[in-house]
């Protein structure tokens, strides 16, 4: 999870509209990573972002007010 500078990107569509969004968004689909924050947090931009590779790993994503996020890691119980 992180904050990042990418205003421009729509993750519902998969678009970005500058080159440097793009090739972030690329990056992320070469490592099949999953974006799971649903809302945007800051003037309509989705910049604070919680990553995965597991779908199912992580659960209950949602802001907390203005700067946070919370969400739940999944573990297998063995």
């Amino acid at each position: 999870m992180e904050d990042f500078n990418h205003p421009d990107i729509h993750w519902w569509d998969n678009t970005a509209g500058r080159k440097q969004s793009k090739r972030f968004l690329e990056s992320a689909d070469d490592k099949s990573l999953l974006q799971v924050i649903e809302e945007p947090m800051r003037r309509g931009a989705m910049l604070d972002l919680v990553l995965t590779n597991n779908e199912g790993l992580v659960r209950n994503a949602k802001l907390k007010g203005r700067e946070m996020v919370e969400f739940k890691i999944l573990k297998a119980v063995r």
